[in-house]
């Protein structure tokens, strides 16, 4: 009996079945752990729900690293896990993760026999389950490239339904339904970090509103200052917006228990400002960007005429309008035909200087505000506002 036969005759029949008589035992799936404290988003919620419920197959929800994302998904799938069975969280970072994760379903849906299928037929076995039935929920988090999904398309039909998060703004008109995300509201970042903040017992509150001002309501930069607070003895929110005007790039980069160092205020958009090294404009426009004052003390993000940029274009406007796009469509900043938009952190950490950066460097902040510089002059003296650099 030749290794051939001898396989044949061990591998279990179930290997031979067909995806579509594969039943969805009771417990079949995956999901990350219900945000244990998730505050505001009710109308972001809502808006998935009827989305979803208007025909919509795939949404992809966009915006700023840090903004909170990937915890709204988590929540409304948490929430709508008696309407869709089963549920599967997939790392969407790479078409190899994507890939992988595939594999995964393919060996719960038949883990007595996935040691005896190559994760190829894993693959395959997966997408033709999920073509063969409905009302299950996929959740791809974080995808990079909206090319690694264009093929869900044709899953999700009339099937099940596909919820993404994404940092980019664009390459989803035929593909998903595209919904930002933006900032918590005050009343929602203030609750969040009080939460967080007063997680041992009643804590001294003095100063969190303007703090989370001053953070711009970012979910994570809320969620990394309470945390921060929560476990240095004697920290509160006056004394944390102090240390941030002493040691910026310190406080923004400041991982906290359990926290990874990447998904710190420094370090959450090192991977968005790696993808556009093919276009070095687009670092400088933005470390630029960084110096510019808000016009209100208040907003989240600070207002930036497009033309006063014009400068920077050295003769060249379509690479400055390349530039703008690419930071843009990395949901780094917003664009509308008058100004450009930039988050007061997003600009915090641009302008602090770290020789661990290769996209802050002394040298490069340092010339970033010399530009800035230059250009806020131009911009007092057209009698447009802003009255000097940071």
């Amino acid at each position: 009996m030749n290794s051939s036969t001898e396989l044949a005759l061990n591998v279990p029949s179930e290997a031979f079945m067909s995806p579509a008589d594969i039943e969805a035992h009771p417990g079949l799936g995956s999901l990350l752990d219900e945000p244990r404290i998730f505050e505001g988003r009710e109308a972001e919620l809502l808006a998935i729900t009827r989305a979803f419920e208007d025909g919509a197959m795939i949404q992809a929800l966009w915006g700023l690293g840090g903004v909170g994302k990937t915890t709204l998904a988590s929540q409304w799938a948490v929430n709508h896990t008696a309407e869709y069975h089963p549920v599967w969280w997939i790392d969407g970072g790479s078409a190899e993760s994507i890939t992988a994760g595939f594999a995964g379903i393919g060996r719960e849906l038949q883990d007595v026999v996935a040691k005896w299928l190559p994760d190829a037929a894993l693959r395959e076995r997966a997408k033709q389950w999920l073509l063969t039935h409905s009302g299950w929920l996929l959740v791809l988090d974080n995808v990079n490239n909206p090319d690694d999904v264009r093929f869900l398309k044709a899953i999700a039909r009339n099937r099940g339904r596909v919820l993404i998060t994404t940092r980019l703004a664009a390459g989803w008109h035929d593909i998903a339904t595209a919904v930002p995300v933006h900032v918590l509201s005050a009343d929602a970042a203030v609750q969040l970090f009080t939460k967080i903040y007063s997680e041992k017992g009643p804590r001294d509150t003095t100063g969190v509103k303007q703090l989370c001002a001053e953070l711009g309501y970012l979910a994570l930069a809320i969620q990394q200052a309470a945390a921060y607070c929560l476990l240095e003895d004697g920290m509160t929110a006056d004394r944390y917006l102090e240390k941030m005007a002493e040691a910026p790039d310190a406080m923004h980069g400041a991982p906290y228990e359990g926290r990874q160092l990447e998904r710190t205020m420094a370090g959450v958009w090192e991977p968005s400002l790696d993808r556009l090294g093919d276009t070095p404009l687009a670092g400088d426009v933005l470390r630029t960007l960084a110096w510019f004052p808000p016009a209100e003390a208040a907003s989240p993000t600070t207002r930036i005429p497009r033309a006063v940029l014009n400068p920077l274009a050295d003769k060249h406007p379509p690479a400055l309008l390349r530039a703008l796009g690419r930071l843009a469509a990395h949901s780094l900043i917003r664009l509308d035909q008058e100004y450009v938009y930039v988050h007061r952190v997003v600009q915090a950490v641009a302008r602090t200087p770290s020789s661990d950066s290769i996209h802050r460097s002394p040298e490069q902040v340092r010339a970033a505000q010399e530009r800035a510089q230059l250009l806020i002059g131009l911009l007092s003296q057209s009698g447009s506002g802003a009255g000097g650099t940071r």
